[in-house]
């Protein structure tokens, strides 16, 4: 799984909207200052987000964006799909080679992993929501989402990031 910048930038940028939630506007100017984006970018990722539901716009010269709903009701997976990110299980349709359909469309041993994969995957990001997010300091959330779900210390892909946050 990678996470696309827009992925990634569309996080932080509804992150501010939680910080004044629910009564301050932020508009497009002061998040992408505050992000480092220019605005036209920082406008294009709110729209995708509002477009999912997840914030709201107000216009004129006090308007701006907010969430459209509290940040404990917002999961990371429903912030991931306005951008079309996580995993993709629409693997026969994508790489179907000069084929029309996947030619192991009937007899798959890889789609069976990337479902299962995307299954836990989204198991967990419907958990985390905003609000989640928003306690303070990055070790205390670090230290409650590996409490939360565990990673085996024996685990190769995951031994430096144990190090890392000496979990």
């Amino acid at each position: 799984m990678r996470i696309s910048p827009s992925e990634e930038y569309g996080l932080r940028c509804i992150l501010k909207l939680a910080a004044s939630y629910p009564h301050e506007l932020a508009s497009v100017d002061a998040v992408s200052r505050e992000e480092g984006l220019s605005a036209a970018y920082t406008e294009k990722l709110l729209l995708q987000l509002k477009k999912a539901g997840l914030v709201e716009s107000s216009r004129g010269a006090s308007g701006g964006y907010r969430l459209s709903r509290d940040p404990s009701e917002i999961t990371l997976s429903s912030i991931l799909k306005a951008f079309d990110g996580l995993i993709s299980t629409d693997l026969c349709d994508r790489f179907t080679g000069d084929h029309e359909e996947c030619v192991h469309l009937r007899e798959c041993s890889i789609r069976p992993i990337f479902v299962v994969l995307a299954h836990h995957l989204y198991n967990i990001l419907n958990q985390i929501t905003l609000f989640d997010l928003m306690k303070e300091g990055e070790k205390r959330v670090r230290q409650e989402v590996y409490h939360k779900f565990p990673v085996k210390r024996e685990c190769e892909v995951c031994k430096d990031v144990i190090a890392e946050f000496k979990v």
